[in-house]
């Protein structure tokens, strides 16, 4: 990591590496280095392969159900499912239980759910969460990226909420706003006076720019799991966690508050010593060495990384700018995982065409077999991260759609439904899709 610098704004006429910001504004800027986590879906993923090893490795069964909702009846567990795609016409009360199982504790990860979660088992307790939702938008405005020279910006509104302008892949983020939210997570969605306010915060900090809402290309949000406090205001909530166990509960019950992607493994890990010593047992192991699935050997530096990606893709058989969009889903992995599937009949073969270049036929079914798709839009938002990529298309959508029904995830009959409800629901992201052959 390099050492913290303090730069005057004028040094950015002369330093290709110092973004340039409002003069009239600012005197000087700060300089530091930190991480990016472009697609967290995806460490998600990362996490439950690594749990999956975990249970090979110690030799006991892994499951995950998806798109669920639970019934307690005292130390007992029902997984009723929540989607017609695995209850077929029967309503969710009457539908046929996924799995049924004994229970030793319960962990509440439900994130910005832990009150419904908790209303849902009835389990009574005090409200624990008091969300806020965060909005961003991404723009490709190619001044704006000329501006920031591929470093990223945090600075304060005028309303004294921080704000950060990021790279994104070839576009930029801008975000967040910081809104108490008291409703269900799941209906959230971005409003225009909060692009508003993010296009007016962007210049600000940049200066003179001509950046306007058709120059937004998408916009997302999402809700904060943070604690409740009464009259507390957002920015001054405590983002730390917390860990809050409801002794009324029939069993040792735990719900988590709080918690982000920076300590989230030091949270799980405090979250099981906790659930641990009620049970009598203990600790036998840490996370803290283990490496992430796809983040093993990986390289060190754009030039490390560059080399890396020339000799997987002579490997693999594949040019350089077809393996990165590759490379970017499953990182180190990704020599592995298409030698499991190119070489695998029954993942079919070809290419489908995106935004960012072709992904192999085999690559997509392995991972609707492997990633535990149900949705389209799980393919798509979730595990390709195409939401992202311009132009997405409707025939990009319809192939993907028969790829989930070759593998039995849907039927044949359901494609067009599948595609059109995609389409509905990429609307709330200010999303929508052409055909190619409009």
């Amino acid at each position: 990591m390099k050492k913290r610098k303090v730069h005057a704004v004028e040094d950015a006429e002369d330093d290709l590496e110092i973004p340039s910001v409002n003069r009239q504004r600012y005197r000087t800027l700060c300089s530091y280095e930190d991480a990016q986590v472009r697609y967290p879906e995806r460490l998600v993923l990362a996490f439950i392969e690594d749990a999956r090893q975990l249970a090979v490795e110690n030799g006991i069964e892994f499951r995950l159900w998806n798109y669920c909702k639970a019934r307690l009846d005292g130390d007992s567990l029902e997984l009723i499912p929540a989607c017609r795609q695995q209850r077929g016409q029967a309503a969710v009360e009457d539908a046929h239980p996924l799995a049924a199982c004994k229970l030793s504790a319960v962990v509440n990860a439900t994130g910005s759910w832990v009150d419904l979660t908790l209303g849902q088992l009835q389990i009574e307790s005090r409200r624990l969460i008091g969300g806020t939702k965060g909005s961003h938008l991404v723009t490709r405005h190619p001044v704006m990226r000329a501006l920031l020279k591929g470093q990223g910006i945090y600075a304060e509104a005028e309303d004294g909420r921080p704000v950060f302008l990021l790279p994104f892949s070839d576009a930029t983020l801008i975000g967040t706003t910081d809104i108490p939210f008291d409703g269900d997570p799941a209906q959230v969605s971005t409003s225009e006076k909060e692009i508003e306010y993010l296009l007016r915060a962007t210049k600000q900090i940049l200066g003179d720019i001509d950046i306007g809402r058709e120059d937004v290309e998408l916009y997302y949000c999402g809700v904060r799991p943070l604690p409740y406090v009464e009259d507390g205001s957002s920015p001054s909530t405590t983002r730390r966690h917390f860990i809050e166990q409801h002794p009324q509960a029939p069993l040792p019950f735990f719900s988590v508050i709080g918690g982000k992607l920076t300590t989230c493994r030091s949270l799980a890990e405090e979250v099981t010593a906790k659930v641990l010593e009620p049970l009598g047992l203990e600790v036998t192991n840490s996370s803290a060495q283990r490496e992430v699935p796809g983040g093993a050997d990986y390289p060190v530096g754009s030039y490390a990384l560059s080399s890396r990606l020339k000799q997987e893709a002579v490997a693999c058989d594949m040019t350089r700018e077809q393996l990165q969009p590759i490379w970017n889903l499953i990182g180190s992995r990704t020599q592995a995982v298409l030698r499991e599937c190119m070489h695998d009949r029954s993942y079919g073969s070809g290419y489908i065409q995106t935004a960012a270049g072709v992904l192999p036929v085999p690559l997509v079914r392995w991972i609707i077999r492997n990633e535990f798709v149900t949705f389209l839009s799980d393919l798509v938002e979730r595990r390709l991260m195409l939401l992202h990529e311009s132009p997405l298309t409707v025939e990009c959508l319809r192939e993907l759609a028969k790829l989930m029904a070759a593998e039995g995830v849907i039927s044949q009959e359901a494609v067009s439904s599948e595609v059109e409800s995609c389409i509905t629901g990429f609307k709330r992201y200010g999303l929508w899709l052409r055909s190619l052959t409009d």
